[in-house]
């Protein structure tokens, strides 16, 4: 009885899903196919900069924290 009832609401959950799918696919087909939209831009040469100077402040997307566990100077780092 048991068994008969899940088949029951399983066959129940596959028709209606495929019935919803096929009322989307009808909804879809019916919409007019979307226009894309596109700009144009004329290529220029421009001299080319390899610097260039600014004012600001950088900050680094990751750091560390260094520091010795004995007193002293850290004299270098490999």
């Amino acid at each position: 009885m048991l068994l008969l009832g899940l088949t029951a609401t399983g066959g129940g959950l596959v028709a209606w899903k495929r019935a919803s799918t096929h009322r989307a696919d009808a909804a879809a087909a019916s919409q007019p196919e979307p226009i894309e939209s596109v700009t144009l831009a004329v290529a220029r040469e421009r001299q080319y900069r390899p610097t260039t100077t600014s004012v600001g402040t950088i900050l680094a997307l990751t750091s560390i924290t260094l520091r010795n566990e004995l007193p002293g100077t850290v004299r270098q780092v490999t």
